[in-house]
């Protein structure tokens, strides 16, 4: 999960970087070294169709993003779930 990307803010984005996020959902921003991490990660600014923009690091083979939102929200749809 992207945890480590909360203490980063969004960094002000130029025209061209905007119409990236339009067009293909997601813009590189640059490579930012987490707390614990021994070598820096490339970050990304995401677009959700839901929540708007936030940071995201690729996650998994298929490099993948996750809004944080999204899955809080997820969470709490299963945690509600009656178990017979």
């Amino acid at each position: 999960m992207s945890f480590y990307l909360d203490i980063y803010e969004l960094p002000k984005l130029t025209r061209r970087q905007k119409l990236r996020i339009a067009v293909y959902g997601n813009v590189y921003v640059g490579d930012r070294q987490p707390l614990g991490f021994s070598s820096p990660v490339p970050v990304y600014v995401v677009k959700c169709g839901k929540h708007g923009l936030y940071l995201d690091a690729p996650h998994g083979y298929s490099e993948h993003f996750c809004c944080r939102a999204c899955l809080a929200e997820l969470q709490i749809k299963k945690s509600r779930r009656v178990h017979v």
